[in-house]
C-alpha cells in the first residue's frame, strides 16, 4: 500500500499537523495515507477499488476515533471537554452519510471525489481546532496546572494554530493545483479540479479569517485589516473608531455553570454584536478569550458612544445568567472607546493601548459601563 501511497501522495503529510501525542500523529498519518489511496483509486476510476479503499479508510476513521477518546479520557476528566470532542466525531459519519446521499443519482466517482475533498478539510480542521487543543490542554495538566487553567493557556494559543492551519493547508492544496493537471487528463476534469480549488481557496480565506467558535472575525484579521483602515482613514481625514469588548466577570460564568455555557455565552455575544455591525464599515472581531472588539470609522464622539451603549444594553437585555458576578444576576459588559481621526505616527499599538486604558477605566469604575475619555 505504501508504495502506491508514495507515489501519488496528492495529499501530503505536513509536520504543523503532528499534536505531540506519538500514538495520535501516527494514526493521523495513516488516515492521510489511506486518503491518498483512495484519491489515487479515483483517478483509475475502478468502481470496486474505489469501494475498497472508502471502506478502508471509514473502518480505520472509526476505530482512530475509539483509540483518540480512550487516550483523551485518560487525562481529561471535564466531562463537556469529552462530550464536545465525541461530538465531532458523531458528526463525521453524518456528514459523509449526508454527502452520499446527495450524491445518489451521480456517478460513484463522482460522489467519492466530493468526499475525499471533505475528508481532506475536515481532517485537517480537526487535528488543528480539536485535537491539538486537547493535547495542549493535557500538557499543561501535566505541567501541574488544574484542568480550568490548562484550558485557558490552550485556548490562549488558538490564534498560533491558525497560523500553523495556513500553513498546512497552503501546502496540501499547493500540492492539489501543482499535480491535479497531471493527474487529469481531459479537459472537463481539469475544468472540474480548478473549480474545485477555486472553491476550496474561497473556504480557506473564510477559515483563517474567523474565530471558530463565535463566527466573529478573528485577532489574525484585525492584524491584518487595521492598517489598511487606518491609512484610509487618515487619507480620507474621517475617524477611525475602535470599541474594546470584555466580558465583566466571565470566569465566574465557567466556574459556576461550566465550559460549555461559557461557550454558549461568547457565541451569544458574537451574535449580538453581529445584529448591531450591519454598515459595511462595522467589523467584529474576537481577539482572545472574552475579549472583544469593533472597528469602523466616520462616527462622531456621540454616536460611538451611543452605539456603545446600544451593544451594552443589548447585552444586559438578553439575561445569560452570571449568579456569581458581583455587578448583576446576568452578563455584562464593558467598554473602552477610541474615536479619532488618526495621525501618521498612529498605529495599531496605539488605539489598542489608549482602548484598554479606557477598558480597565471601565472596569474600576464599577463594570458594566462604556468609557469613551480619559
Amino acid at each position: 500500500m505504501s508504495d502506491t501511497i508514495s507515489f501519488l501522495e496528492i495529499f501530503p503529510w505536513n509536520h504543523h499537523l503532528e499534536t505531540g501525542n506519538k500514538k495520535i500523529d501516527e494514526q493521523h498519518k495513516m488516515l492521510v495515507a489511506l486518503l491518498n489511496r483512495l484519491a489515487h483509486r479515483l483517478i483509475s476510476d475502478n468502481e470496486i477499488e474505489l469501494k475498497m479503499a472508502f471502506s478502508e479508510l471509514a473502518d480505520y476513521a472509526n476505530q482512530h476515533f475509539i483509540d483518540e477518546e480512550k487516550i483523551f479520557e485518560e487525562y481529561l476528566l471535564d466531562t463537556s471537554l469529552l462530550n464536545s470532542h465525541k461530538k465531532v466525531h458523531s458528526s463525521f459519519f453524518a456528514s459523509v452519510a449526508k454527502l452520499q446521499e446527495e450524491a445518489k443519482d451521480e456517478p460513484f466517482s463522482t460522489a467519492v471525489e466530493k468526499i475525499v475533498f471533505f475528508l481532506l478539510k475536515w481532517l485537517i480542521n480537526h487535528i488543528i481546532h480539536s485535537d491539538k487543543h486537547l493535547v495542549l490542554i493535557i500538557e499543561y495538566m501535566k505541567a501541574g496546572k488544574a484542568i480550568a487553567e490548562a484550558k485557558v493557556k490552550a485556548d490562549e494559543n488558538v490564534n498560533n494554530l491558525e497560523r500553523t492551519l495556513l500553513d498546512a493547508l497552503l501546502s496540501m492544496y499547493h500540492e492539489i493545483s501543482s499535480r491535479t493537471i497531471v493527474l487529469m487528463k481531459e479537459i472537463e476534469a481539469r475544468k472540474k479540479a480548478e473549480k474545485l480549488l477555486d472553491q476550496a481557496n474561497k473556504e480557506l480565506k473564510i477559515l483563517i479569517t474567523t474565530d471558530v467558535l463565535t463566527g466573529l472575525f478573528n485577532r489574525r484579521h484585525l492584524e491584518d485589516i487595521f492598517q489598511r483602515r487606518m491609512r484610509k482613514a487618515i487619507r480620507d481625514k474621517v475617524t477611525l473608531v475602535f470599541f474594546m469588548i470584555d466580558i465583566d466577570f466571565f470566569k465566574s460564568i465557567n466556574d459556576t455553570y461550566g465550559h460549555l455555557v461559557g461557550d454558549d455565552a461568547l457565541k451569544k455575544l458574537g451574535d449580538c454584536l453581529k445584529k448591531y455591525c450591519r454598515r459595511p464599515d462595522d467589523l467584529a472581531f474576537r481577539i482572545g478569550g472574552e475579549e472583544f472588539c469593533i472597528l469602523t470609522s466616520n462616527q462622531t464622539e456621540e454616536d460611538a458612544v451611543k452605539f456603545a451603549e446600544k451593544i451594552r444594553v443589548a447585552v444586559a437585555e438578553m439575561k445569560v445568567a452570571n449568579i456569581s458576578s458581583s455587578m448583576s444576576e446576568y452578563m455584562t459588559i464593558s467598554i473602552g472607546v477610541v474615536n479619532k481621526i488618526p495621525k501618521a505616527e498612529d498605529n495599531m499599538d496605539s488605539f489598542f493601548q489608549l482602548a484598554d486604558k479606557r477598558l480597565y477605566m471601565a472596569k474600576k469604575l464599577g463594570r458594566n459601563r462604556v468609557v469613551y475619555s480619559d
